[in-house]
């Protein structure tokens, strides 16, 4: 998996219709709540960066100010400071009570607005999937090929547990990995199909 990306997976009830299917599962993982918001990690995980930033601030503040220092370090570390005390302001605000508390971020109401707001950062979901297509493409979940499937043992009629089984196992993790694209494998009950398991990688 690349850069700051998540990984994720899914099982939902099957439908015929792969699209109908994907736009159901987003519609329940945006009811939920099962997706990052703001900047890139949950919000309770926030203040725990906090002490980073001061820190970083502090001591580029300190650089910023040494004589001794060449002038273009002090100017670089004069530019760390700033920008740290930028991001502080930027999801912290002060209390009425004093000191800092976290700046709320209002839950947009659909998922569009959501994915607007996080743009590039992603939701770090199945919610950054749009779409379904019949080969890799950003932003859309494609089947897994019959080829690979028969590589494990996954043709046919796969149960949930097998795909199960192989997926924890990492035997799919280069299908899945690819940030802002995903895949899809049928799973079968009793020789019907049952579920659909999407997996993929998105959010920076």
């Amino acid at each position: 998996m690349d850069g700051s990306s998540s990984e994720w997976s899914y099982f939902t009830p099957y439908k015929a219709d792969i699209s109908v299917a994907l736009q159901r599962l987003r519609e329940e993982v945006f009811a939920r709540g099962d997706y990052v918001l703001g900047v890139g990690f949950p919000q309770k995980d926030i203040n725990a960066i906090r002490p980073v930033f001061e820190k970083i601030a502090r001591e580029s503040l300190a650089r910023a100010e040494d004589s001794s220092l060449p002038e273009l370090s002090r100017f670089l570390a004069s530019q760390m400071a700033e920008h740290a005390k930028s991001e502080i302001a930027k999801y912290w605000e002060a209390s009425p009570k004093g000191g800092q508390k976290l700046k709320v971020i209002e839950k947009p109401k659909t998922i569009d607005e959501l994915l607007k707001q996080q743009a590039e950062i992603g939701t770090h979901s199945i919610l950054d999937i749009t779409q379904i297509s019949p080969t890799p493409k950003r932003r859309a979940i494609s089947p897994l090929p019959d080829s690979v499937l028969a590589d494990y043992c996954l043709a046919g009629t796969p149960s949930r547990a097998e795909i199960e089984d192989v997926y924890e196992f990492g035997s799919l993790e280069k299908y899945v990995n690819k940030r802002w694209r995903g895949i899809y494998i049928i799973a079968y009950k009793n020789a019907k199909p049952s579920e659909i398991f999407f997996a993929g990688c998105s959010g920076d």
